[in-house]
């Protein structure tokens, strides 16, 4: 009697326990399909976000444009700038604005990569933003030209600037066409990087060309190879180029339109921005 008293009593403790662990196994079943969903919801949202290579870079292109060179083949977008009073030289040596941040602060809907500047951060030769001297020529083989806009939107690229007022004025190099001339380059240490480049026509438009490697956006042609480039490149769309002036590219460098943005690595020091 006792024993079966002992038994009743054994059994509803049992079941409870047994219903207790069964309760737990479907906890656990499913806090493990929340945490496998919540994982492969992850790795979607990141393979949406993912850029094209491990960097900073993001490039979306609709019409790829290529011109080939020596056997290789580089990737080249440009920007036309329609209305001159619109195009704006910005200082970045202090600021080091990213390209996100340039753009939403200066209301960019254009924008390239400026000038050269030193490990001190600052420009390399003359620096003009908005009439302002912020930097005064400095004789350089390398950096042999220079781009100005005058207040009256005459763009010029020259071997020589005489100190006449302008509204944006930058010395950079090599210059890569003269009075229609394809320069030739002898560079004693030259390397693969992505290019920037601002040209002129006759009639006085403005345009800013990249050249890189579809594969990897901070490789671009040789410094050497740029001047034939550019002069492909007129060759392929029927516009003469009257001169032409390499600006700072590589890791240093950016490019935004509507078409395409090239993030840079390092920060620019400065950028064209057209609004």
């Amino acid at each position: 009697m006792l024993e079966l008293f002992a038994l009743g009593m054994r059994t509803p403790y049992m079941a409870h326990t047994f219903l207790v662990k069964i309760i737990k196994i479907v906890i656990f079943l499913l806090a493990v399909s929340l945490v496998g969903f919540c994982l492969l919801k992850n790795i979607q949202d990141f393979n949406k976000e993912l850029p094209i290579e491990n960097s900073p870079t993001v490039s979306e292109i609709n019409d790829i444009q290529s011109v080939e060179i020596n056997g290789k083949e580089y990737v080249f977008a440009w920007i036309q700038v329609t209305r001159t009073e619109n195009l704006f030289l910005h200082p970045n040596f202090e600021e080091r604005y990213t390209l996100q941040e340039s753009i939403e602060k200066y209301g960019c809907i254009n924008l390239t990569s400026g000038g050269f500047y030193s490990e001190a951060n600052s420009p390399i030769g003359l620096f003009i933003s908005e009439a302002e001297i912020i930097s005064n020529k400095d004789s350089n083989n390398l950096f042999n030209g220079y781009f100005t806009l005058t207040k009256n939107g005459e763009a010029a690229i020259s071997k020589d600037y005489s100190g006449e007022p302008v509204r944006i004025g930058l010395q950079a190099g090599p210059i890569l066409i003269q009075n229609g001339q394809i320069q030739r380059l002898v560079l004693a240490n030259d390397k693969m990087a992505r290019r920037i480049v601002v040209a002129l026509t006759k009639e006085g438009n403005i345009y800013f060309i990249t050249f890189y490697n579809e594969e990897s956006v901070f490789v671009g042609p040789l410094l050497a190879d740029l001047p034939l480039l550019v002069s492909n490149i007129q060759n392929k769309f029927d516009i003469e180029f009257i001169s032409a002036l390499n600006l700072d590219g590589g890791a240093a460098s950016a490019f935004y339109n509507q078409e395409i943005q090239l993030s840079e690595l390092t920060p620019i020091g400065s950028f064209f921005c057209e609004k």
